[in-house]
This record gives C-alpha cells, structure tokens and sequence, in this order.
C-alpha cells in the first residue's frame, strides 16, 4: 500500500486496477510514494501513528470483478509488461496461462488450485474491516482520481494487459462460478454503481 506523506493519503494497491498508472502518476507531480505493493490496509498501520493513520486519507480502486479476472488473465499471459519479462522472471502464472483458456482457469480456481500471484484474490480482500476509505471506479479514473488528487492526471493504462486479445471468452459457467467466488466484489460493485 503506497504512502504519500506529503498529502497524507495513503493508496490501497488492489492489483489489475490501474494502480500502477496511478502510482507513476503521484510520483512524477509529489515525489516517491513509500511502501510500494499489494499490501493489505492492515500492513501499514505500523507506519504510521494512531494519529496520523486517522488524518490520512485511504481510497483504493475497484473495477467490475469479470473485467478484472479477465485483466488478470491476459497479464498473466503475457511476456513482457512493466514489471516481468518471460526471459529474466516470468509471471508466475505464465505457464499455467499460456496452457489454459479462460474457462479452464476459472474451473481450476473452482477445484481449489491455488494460483501464485494476488490478482486472483476477490479485490475486497484489500479493504476488509477498512470503514473509512473511498473507493474509486475503475472505469472513470480519470474523472474519480480528483477526488483524492483534484489536479492529478493519470496516464491511462501504463501496465495494461488489454492489447492481448483473448480467443476463447468466457462462458455463462465461468461467469456465474465467478459471480459467486466474488460476492464480495459484486456487492461492492454494485453498491458503486448507484
């Protein structure tokens, strides 16, 4: 969970939701963000006093959790991106990617497989327990991103997975089993969307 101290906010990094965009954005206009990661709120309370965890402002970004799945898929897939290269270190979910379609993944995610890296995990994992946090939508980030950083302009989709394009889509079976392995995710949603 990156740290801005100079603003006092505080960014829950859910994975495959625009994070690093968002991140490089901050970087560039305030300087570097500390504690760069997927990491849960509750990781960062040690960083910070009583006090100052209260006065900082904590957001996070949410997108359609299907989308999301389906991001996570194509990164997985891919050779290079901005943080691995199939050379030097692949994603460690690469091989299984690379051999499965997207409805085979979401029947290996339903048989209990576990998959290495935290983009799998239901985004509500990161704000469990969270009461006071603002979730921004994905999809407008542009326009949602002033409400934390009224003059921050982010560059759109700097570790973006969507120039992969997919063969196979998913099925009304994928699409239901993941309906339901996010009902957090779905809920919350939704709740957004009002």
């Amino acid at each position: 969970m990156p740290i801005d101290r100079e603003n006092k906010v505080i960014f829950i990094h859910v994975p495959r939701c625009a994070g690093t965009s968002i991140i490089k954005a901050v970087n560039n206009e305030f300087g570097k963000m500390d504690h760069i990661g997927h990491h849960f709120w509750e990781d960062y309370k040690p960083y910070l006093s009583e006090w100052d965890w209260n006065d900082y402002t904590k957001f996070c970004v949410f997108r359609d959790p299907l989308e999301r799945f389906l991001s996570a898929y194509r990164y997985a897939q891919m050779e290079r991106s901005f943080w691995h290269d199939r050379d030097t270190q692949k994603h460690h979910d690469y091989d299984i990617c690379k051999s499965v379609d997207i409805n085979v993944l979401a029947r290996l995610l339903e048989k209990g497989t576990s998959l290495w890296h935290e983009s799998w995990a239901p985004q509500s994992s990161w704000i469990n327990g969270l009461r006071d946090k603002i979730i921004l939508k994905f999809e407008n980030i542009q326009q949602e991103i002033k409400k934390i950083y009224p003059n921050l302009e982010v560059l759109w989709k700097v570790n973006s997975s969507n120039k992969y394009a997919m063969t196979i889509h998913p099925n009304d079976y994928t699409k239901n089993f993941l309906r339901e392995y996010y009902q957090k995710d779905y809920k919350i949603w939704e709740n957004l969307k009002k």
